[in-house]
Order: structure tokens, then C-alpha cells, then sequence
């Protein structure tokens, strides 16, 4: 059996096959995961950071509008940084 037998022959279905990977490895993570733009919005968020944040908000604030896009609004707070 060689060492490269679980490939696929196809380029766009090897492909796909790693990004369902890599989404599952993210999304099964016990952590909150964030994946954050160059423009500093949030790309992906886990199922856990979603939770999170939720929380937070929850103890922190009533506004029904505000917990529903916490991804918009919790960026505003945090302290990102340009640099690499």
C-alpha cells in the first residue's frame, strides 16, 4: 500500500476533502476558536466561541439585537492588532 492511498485522484476533491477536515478539527475544538479578517470581522466563529460570547453578553446586556450579532459587536471591544 503506498503512503499517499488515502488521496484522492482528483485535485478538487482532495480539497474538499481538507477543508471539511479542517472545518470539523475547528468546530469540534473544546476552546472558542475565532478567525479574524485583515479588516478586523470575524470570518468563522466555533460553536464554542459563539457560546461564549453569547454568555458574555448575556450577563452584560439585555438587548435582544446585540446578542444576535455579537460578531459585529464584540470586535469593538477587543484589542487587535495590525501587526504580524
Amino acid at each position: 500500500m503506498s503512503q499517499n492511498s488515502y488521496r484522492e485522484d482528483d485535485p478538487a476533491k482532495e480539497i474538499s476533502r481538507i477543508i471539511n477536515n479542517q472545518k470539523s478539527l475547528l468546530e469540534n475544538m473544546p476552546e472558542a476558536v475565532l478567525l479574524i479578517n485583515s479588516d478586523k470581522s470575524v470570518e468563522y466563529a466555533n460553536k464554542n466561541a459563539d457560546k461564549f460570547f453569547q454568555k458574555l453578553l448575556d450577563d452584560d446586556t439585555s438587548d435582544k439585537k446585540v446578542r444576535k450579532h455579537w460578531k459585529s459587536s464584540i470586535l469593538n471591544c477587543l484589542p487587535l492588532s495590525a501587526s504580524r
